[in-house]
């Protein structure tokens, strides 16, 4: 009568937990996700501090926000100048440079209006 072997089952665990360990891993899992809320928070806070700072006196809306800001990072691609992006937002993209901006980056008629809607509501005082 022959014996059949026992055979190993492989390992159902991930080789990071192999290596570190299982409570090493939800450590870092629970840093990676801190630092990301952390981030966010800030960048928001950021921003809305930015938004002020342009001048806006709207209500801040960051969708509305990156309408307008979009407008300028195209602009800054076609010339490349260093100010161009101060110069785009000054007056709450209510300046000369911005108006050319949109110009410049041939807008279709109704991505006119969506970014000028964007600039309205952002510059209304509430």
């Amino acid at each position: 009568m022959s014996t059949v072997g026992h055979i190993d089952q492989p390992s159902r665990e991930s080789p990071s937990s192999l290596i570190f360990g299982k409570d090493m891993v939800s450590k870092a899992a629970v840093l990676v996700i801190l630092a990301w809320v952390l981030i966010r928070a800030v960048s928001c806070e950021m921003w809305e501090d930015t938004y002020k700072l342009f001048g806006c006196k709207g209500t801040y809306d960051k969708y509305k926000m990156a309408h307008l800001e979009r407008i300028c990072d195209e602009c800054y691609e076609i010339y490349k100048k260093p100010d161009l992006h101060i110069e785009c937002r000054r007056n709450c993209f209510g300046g000369t440079t911005f108006f050319k901006c949109m110009e410049t980056v041939a807008l279709d008629e109704y991505r006119k209006e969506q970014v000028l809607i964007s600039w309205d509501n952002l510059r209304k005082i509430v």
